[in-house]
């Protein structure tokens, strides 16, 4: 098969063994990009051994002396043999691949796609020098004996690099941006630019097929800022070789096509911005260029991908791309017999009824029933008919792969059969007189096999209604009208309908087996309103678990760049179902659903937390997802940590969050606290599974020692934490919170304190204020006897009744969790409540608080006032009787006289 058939003019030069009528420009000009992608799916899906690819290898070598066009299709094959190679030796596991690299008889993998690598750039530029042997293909024998290639060899090797782009990635990131200068170099319009029409239109046609890869890759993300500015650099020199109004210009345009439509697919703001550039840029030209010019078709061409794809991305409007269909139908029936404006009609078609856009069926019917007409009638042109064979075949599906996005779709409100394309266009080549017309046939069948087979599709077998129920049924009624809204829009059936008929089906349990995507996408496609929107994605989720297309249709909405579009109560509704979900979603869509809720702000960020706390309690799900999980509690918790604000609801969710994995993990989360001089987070997630009864309450003795040793962790919100801990601890029935605890842990505080206060414990060097350590442990020594000896203390210490609680069964937006700050000092509140130590089992502890109060009293005398009351309040018990406790006090009382 002829690769050079994208421009007419070689096309003169070539001598054909089959005549044709006329050349299927756009089709044979994209082709090649796609045909080598499609040789690796035999081979991963049959397993074959790697050696069996040396062996394919060598067959396409063995072509040098052959005619160009065989030399040509050795090359794309060649490049499609190591995209096929190398996605087949990444999914192998290590040992597989050392097994395979210790083969004496087998280059490894990475030497043999560099050998090929170097093949084609120096088949491409005879200039180039590889640093290794290079295979021997089309005059290029050796490193050292290698001559300029044909102008064929040269342009399959820039199509072949192109589809190559994931492995020159994964080896040898910097050949990217060679290729991209070279191929810059010698766009239409560049000083060095060649002469010959098959180069400028391969030249054009890689350089778009490159940055289609790129994008499609995410490459821009790994990037730096100086390669980022040369990747759009690229783009921007292949736009101003489309819209320079030169003839030669038809590689570029379609070029353009395929790198803004793979552009589409990135959710940054700048990049649907240029999208938009773009296409409005296309449209003007399109407009005023005159029918007949290649330009026009390829214009057409462009404005069909680009505009399927940025309207499945909802960059565009229904409406906008509903008045490109109608411009571009229109020019297809001015003009009959161009092929490429009846593939640009067929192809956005077909996309965009596959993205669930009723309102073109009826086009798609009529169009179907022109074309099919023109190909039966006896007095259509050859060129008539090869137009509608190529527009009938489009809309059938024949450009699936040129689109990013068409692998995912699995709806289709088609209203053409395609077994009744396929049969009429088999009837050409069966049953026709004319070779020319049967060879085009026979090309574009070809051309469809590969596009169905290369493209995988999850087909939905279920019905698209629920005709199979009774006409009694309620739920068949719902369903037919929800059916009958997606195909009349907004404008025949009003919103608040739709939303009641939505709310009706808010069940937890499956509904009968139904095509819930055929049925619900084109609600949310069309402007019905957002509640609606949410509506529909409410109803997938619920079914998503029994439902694959359910599954298909909510996966299609988490990833961006269509999550964006959502409105922040879908995006919360998405983020709240998390644990409905992890059942149906992939680790990959799961992921990136979770990290688009790491980058929202306020309420949406909270539902994405709540979400994820319930996600998290999911028993016993599968390990990928609970590593996605996990691995998005690090990331979020770090981020919390790092930050200098407190939001008391989030800081529950996560702390809860943290509270549903195992010990290990919480620990190894958690590994990194108190490293940085925001400790509040940190603190905080300790008291609250310590107030739930989860942690014995020596959990505090870490964040003690953290803030005692850390003089800018001394806040009143800090304090605060600690009083609402002491009042819960009080207040809990768990057995490692019981009085005797209470009382064990009390005296370590007593004593650490004491050891502050004498000097026998080292304090970290940035504590420069010695005294206002020792006055913090005090309080919280203070604070701890006063709540737990008393049960009216928490009001007080104004405390919060619903701090530190879970409040994860419900989201906590109308939970009131503010941390209520302590009126006043501790020492103020301490002498009223120190009483409470007459009574059992504190008595236990009273000689030590004397003892306490008296070290206390003489190292801080500043605190004299204070912790004197306290001692007096004690004046009852009979430790304050013994005659040494009197007489230190007399002596310390005539010594604060004295002074």
């Amino acid at each position: 098969m002829d690769r050079a058939q994208g421009s007419r003019k070689s096309m003169e030069s070539q001598n054909h063994d089959i005549p044709q009528k006329r050349p299927i420009v756009i089709t044979q000009e994209i082709i090649p990009l796609t045909e080598g992608r499609h040789k690796y799916l035999e081979l991963l899906t049959n397993d074959i051994d790697l050696q069996l690819f040396t062996s394919l290898g060598q067959a396409d070598g063995q072509k040098p002396q052959e005619s160009p066009n065989v030399q040509g299709n050795a090359i794309l094959s060649l490049g499609g043999l190591v995209l096929a190679s190398q996605r087949y030796w990444t999914n192998l596991d290590k040992e597989s691949q050392g097994q395979i690299d210790n083969v004496k008889d087998f280059q490894s993998q990475s030497h043999w796609a560099t050998v090929v690598m170097d093949t084609l750039m120096s088949l491409m530029d005879v200039t180039f020098q590889p640093e290794g042997h290079i295979l021997g293909l089309c005059q290029q024998r050796t490193k050292d004996d290698r001559m300029t290639s044909s102008f064929l060899a040269q342009a399959s090797a820039v199509l072949a690099l192109s589809q190559m782009t994931p492995v020159i990635i994964n080896l040898d990131v910097n050949r990217i941006f060679g290729i991209l200068e070279i191929l810059i170099k010698w766009l239409p319009g560049q000083p060095e630019a060649p002469e010959a029409p098959v180069l400028q239109t391969a030249y054009g046609l890689g350089l778009g097929g490159l940055l289609e890869r790129l994008f499609e890759e995410h490459f821009l993300e790994t990037c730096g800022s100086r390669e980022t500015v040369q990747v759009w650099r690229a783009l921007d020199n292949l736009e101003e070789a489309c819209f320079t109004g030169r003839e030669e210009s038809c590689g570029c345009l379609l070029g353009l096509g395929l790198a803004v439509s793979s552009l589409c697919t990135d959710s940054k703001t700048e990049a649907r911005a240029h999208v938009l550039s773009v296409l409005d840029k296309l449209q003007s030209c399109w407009q005023s260029s005159q029918p007949l010019d290649q330009a026009h078709e390829k214009m057409a061409v462009d404005l069909a991908l680009i505009s399927s794809v940025a309207f499945n991305s909802n960059i565009i409007s229904s409406d906008r791309v509903l008045s490109t269909v109608s411009q571009v139908v229109a020019s297809q029936t001015e003009a009959p017999k161009s092929s490429g404006i009846a593939v640009a009609a067929g192809l956005l078609l077909y996309h965009l009824s596959k993205a669930g856009l009723s309102t073109v069926t009826e086009q798609q019917a009529l169009l179907h029933q022109t074309w099919t007409r023109k190909l039966n009638s006896q007095e259509s042109s050859d060129q008539e008919k090869i137009a509608a064979m190529s527009g009938l075949l489009a809309l059938a599906g024949s450009h699936r792969p040129l689109t990013p996005t068409s692998g995912t779709m699995s709806l289709s409100l088609s209203a053409i059969n395609v077994d009744e394309v396929v049969k009429v266009i088999r009837q050409v080549v069966s049953m026709g007189d004319d070779l020319g017309l049967q060879n085009s046939a026979a090309w574009m069948l070809g051309q469809y096999y590969m596009s169905a087979s290369s493209v995988t599709e999850s087909r939905a077998s279920v019905a698209t209604s629920m005709s199979y129920l009774p006409e009694s049924s309620f739920l068949r009624a719902v369903v037919d009208f929800l059916l009958d809204a997606g195909r009349k829009g907004p404008e025949a059936v009003p919103a608040p309908q739709v939303e009641c008929c939505l709310r009706s089906l808010q069940v937890t349990q499956s509904l009968p087996p139904v095509n819930w995507a055929g049925i619900l996408t084109p609600l949310m496609r069309t402007n019905f309103s957002e509640e609606v929107k949410r509506l529909c994605l409410q109803v997938g989720i619920t079914q998503s678990s029994s439902s694959t297309t359910a599954a298909v249709l909510v996966s299609s909405w988490v990833v961006p760049p269509l999550i964006h579009s959502l409105s922040a109560p879908c995006r919360c509704l998405l983020y709240d179902e998390l644990p409905t979900l992890i059942a149906s979603l992939s680790p990959t869509t799961l992921k990136s659903l979770l990290d688009t809720f790491q980058s929202e702000t306020g309420s949406s960020y909270l539902h994405g937390i709540y979400g994820l706390q319930k996600a998290l309690k999911v028993p016993d799900p599968p390990p990928a997802v609970a590593s996605v999980l996990l691995d998005c509690l690090r990331e979020v918790y770090k981020t919390q940590r790092s930050l200098c604000r407190i939001d008391d609801k989030l800081f529950h969710l996560l702390a809860e969050c943290l509270g549903s994995v195992t010990d290990e993990v919480f620990d190894d989360l958690t590994e990194n606290d108190f490293v940085e001089d925001n400790y509040f987070l940190s603190c905080f997630v300790r008291c609250y599974l310590l107030t739930q009864g989860r942690q014995p309450i020596a959990l505090l003795n870490r964040c003690v020692d953290a803030s005692l040793n850390n003089p800018g962790s001394d806040t009143p919100e800090l304090h605060a934490l600690f009083y609402h801990t002491f009042w819960h601890i009080s207040q809990s029935s768990a057995k490692s919170h019981g009085v005797l605890n209470q009382l064990q842990w009390l005296l370590e505080l007593l004593g650490h304190t004491r050891n502050l206060a004498t000097g026998a414990i080292t304090l970290s060097d940035k504590v420069k204020d010695k005294k206002k350590v020792v006055e913090f442990a005090i309080k919280l020594a203070a604070a701890a006897i006063s709540i737990w000896t008393s049960s009216s203390s928490g009001l007080v210490y104004n405390v919060n009744p619903n701090y530190l609680m879970n409040t994860c069964p419900s989201f906590p937006e109308g939970h009131d969790l503010t941390l209520s700050r302590c009126p006043g000092s501790p020492l103020d509140f301490f002498p009223s409540y120190v009483s409470g130590l007459e009574g059992e089992p504190w008595s236990q502890i009273s000689p030590k608080v004397m003892d306490w109060l008296a070290v206390m009293h003489r190292k801080h005398p500043e605190l004299s006032p204070s912790l004197s009351a306290a001692e007096i309040g004690l004046k009852h018990t009979s430790d304050f009787r013994r005659a040494a406790t009197w007489t230190d006090i007399l002596q310390r009382y005539e010594a604060i006289a004295v002074a």
